[in-house]
């Protein structure tokens, strides 16, 4: 929990978030997101982010053939498979990207989406050890 709120509260406040900027921006209202690892956090993560309005899903990445059947089915006829984080960050248009990686993977896949230019929302925690947090 982050201030009392629960991880879902957190990712819908990312949802909003992107969908204000793109408000502002005109250029839609909806926020396309794509999510990294589809396990059990993932699909929860992924399931919370779907159920908003304005959310529509790009693509789904996982290495783990099952988990990313399961979140393609979960999303509907919309994403595509990306089982290459690579390949996720240059499909367009994404705004966003949800992390749903082992604590490990998160500092690289946090850094590689916001290279991409996406927003990012990762679940806790951000990184393994202190200095990796600095």
């Amino acid at each position: 929990m982050i201030d009392g709120m629960k991880r879902t509260q957190v990712v819908t406040a990312a949802a909003v978030a992107a969908t204000s900027y793109r408000q502002i921006l005109g250029a839609t209202d909806r926020v396309w997101v794509g999510i990294v690892r589809t396990g059990n956090q993932g699909s929860q993560i992924w399931a919370e982010a779907l159920a908003q309005s304005g959310v529509e899903p790009i693509a789904a990445c996982d290495i783990y053939e099952p988990h990313l059947r399961e979140a393609l089915s979960a999303s509907g006829a919309g994403a595509r498979a990306c089982p290459d984080i690579r390949k996720l960050l240059e499909h367009e248009p994404m705004d966003a990207g949800l992390i749903a990686t082992p604590d490990h993977w998160h500092v690289v896949r946090t850094i590689r989406a916001c290279v991409a230019g996406q927003y990012v929302c990762v679940k806790t925690p951000l990184s393994v050890a202190v200095h990796e947090g600095r």
